[in-house]
C-alpha cells in the first residue's frame, strides 16, 4: 500500500454492480413495499435509450455519467415525497461508500401504494 492507503490505478465498476446494490438498498428501505414496473411509455423510452433494466431499476449512460430511474410501490401510509427524497439520498451515499461511484441523476418514481406491504 502507498501513503494514505491509496492503491494506484483506476477502478471500474459495472452498471450491473450498481444496479444490484440499488436493488438491495431499495428493497430494504423502510417504507418501500416493492419494485414496480414503469408505464409502457416509460419502458419504451428506456429501451430506446439503451437502459439496463432489472425489474423496476433502469440505469442509462448519459453525457454526465450514469443515471438511475427506480420505480417503486410504497407501503400504505408512507409519505411519498419524503420517502422518495430519502431513498435517492441513501442510494447516492451507499454507491459512493461501497463502489466509489457517483450517479449523476437518481429519480425515484412512486407508482402507487401497497396496502398489504407487498
Amino acid at each position: 500500500m502507498t501513503e494514505n492507503n491509496k492503491i494506484p490505478g483506476k477502478l471500474t465498476v459495472s452498471s450491473k454492480a450498481a444496479r444490484d446494490l440499488i436493488k438491495h438498498i431499495t428493497l430494504n428501505f423502510d417504507g418501500v413495499a416493492s419494485l414496480a414496473a414503469p408505464s409502457k411509455k416509460d419502458e419504451l423510452a428506456h429501451m430506446i435509450r439503451g437502459g439496463l433494466n432489472e425489474g423496476g431499476i433502469y440505469i442509462t449512460k448519459t453525457k454526465k455519467g450514469l443515471a438511475a430511474d427506480i420505480y417503486i410501490l410504497i407501503k400504505y401510509g408512507a409519505e411519498a415525497k419524503t420517502l422518495r427524497d430519502a431513498l435517492a439520498s441513501e442510494i447516492q451515499s451507499e454507491l459512493k461508500k461501497y463502489l466509489h461511484m457517483t450517479i449523476s441523476k437518481i429519480t425515484v418514481h412512486v407508482r402507487g401504494a401497497a396496502i398489504d406491504g407487498a
